[in-house]
């Protein structure tokens, strides 16, 4: 199970333990979504991030895509959506955009 936490931290838990936590400097974020071995989600400053499900670790994000209006977020962030290779996010901004799934470090 994933799970998004206070203060910015995607955590991992399988049975009854903690097995990885990762910072993500978020102060808001989607519900974590897995597919194909990395956990996607998107960020309250609108940057999609993949993270490595086995050990814990960032392998990709897109720059931050803000709102026009300083201080404008989003109360909610919808999950990212993964198909046909792609994964598809949201932004405070209003953008809806899409990455490739199968290279997030090149995001």
């Amino acid at each position: 199970m994933y799970a998004f936490g206070t203060r910015g931290g995607l955590v991992a838990i399988g049975g009854e333990k903690e097995l990885w936590r990762l910072e993500t400097g978020a102060s808001f974020a989607s519900r974590p979504v897995f597919a194909d071995g990395r956990v996607y989600l998107a960020a309250s400053d609108g940057r999609l991030l993949a993270v490595d499900a086995g050990a814990g670790r960032l392998v990709g994000q897109t720059k931050p895509r803000m709102a026009a209006t300083p201080g404008t977020f989003s109360a909610t962030l919808p999950a990212p959506v993964v198909a046909d290779g792609r994964v598809y996010a949201s932004a405070p901004d209003g953008t809806v955009f899409a990455q490739d799934a199968r290279n997030p470090a090149g995001w």
